[in-house]
């Protein structure tokens, strides 16, 4: 799994974080999801270590994660390298304006697919003390008005990953035709779009989720 999480390079999920390096005079971090997702469930960060699930919303200081905090629960030299190491997130070159190129041999990971078949076994906290709760719900959602199949979306493949509280409420209200959902406010990065496209794969694949034909509701 260690080795997996060293190598792996997906398509997408890495993030360029610049937000206060002006003002402390550093340089910016490339962080890799591809690499902390075979090994951890996005729910540890985003739930335990409290990281929100907005772009810019996170004022990670260093002197938070010295005492523990974001990333600092990990990289403490026990379960995985020091903060010490600074060069090994910061950049050592002028301040990008850009996300960081990737390799162009980039793999479009089934990150579903790696946990089912046994090749990943991220953990569901970071001690690795607890199991993760799986919700076997599927809801189907007709795609009213359009020529594209309904969406079949399965909560179960969603909590492998995923607390309920990562989704609801603040992503969509607990209930049934509460929520609005659109392909124009999936892609400007809400709703499904806040994961799709970002760290899981893009709407452009259409028949990932749009998997019910109109003939067969």
């Amino acid at each position: 799994m260690l080795l997996f999480a060293q190598d792996v390079i997906a398509e997408y999920g890495d993030i360029l974080m610049n937000g206060f390096v002006k003002e402390r005079g550093s340089t910016p971090v490339e962080f890799s999801h591809a690499k902390h997702r075979s090994l951890y469930l996005c729910n540890v960060c985003h739930g335990e270590l409290g990281f929100l699930m907005k772009a810019g919303a996170n004022r990670i200081e260093m002197s938070a994660m010295a005492n523990g905090r974001y990333c600092g629960a990990c990289h403490n030299g026990k379960i995985s390298w020091s903060l010490k190491d600074c060069k090994r997130c910061h950049v050592d070159r002028a301040l990008p304006t850009s996300v960081p190129k990737t390799p162009k041999k980039r793999a479009r990971v089934d990150w579903v697919q790696l946990i089912n078949q046994g090749k990943i076994k991220p953990r569901a906290n970071v001690e690795d003390t607890v199991e993760q709760f799986s919700f076997e719900r599927d809801i189907l959602m007709p795609a009213k008005g359009t020529s594209v199949g309904g969406v079949l979306f399965s909560h179960k493949i969603h909590t492998q990953w995923l607390s309920c509280s990562n989704c609801h409420p603040a992503i969509f209200e607990t209930k049934q035709g509460a929520n609005h959902i659109t392909m124009a406010a999936i892609s400007r990065g809400e709703l499904c779009g806040v994961c799709h496209k970002r760290v899981a794969f893009p709407v452009a694949d259409c028949k990932r989720c749009h998997s019910v034909d109109k003939k067969n509701k």
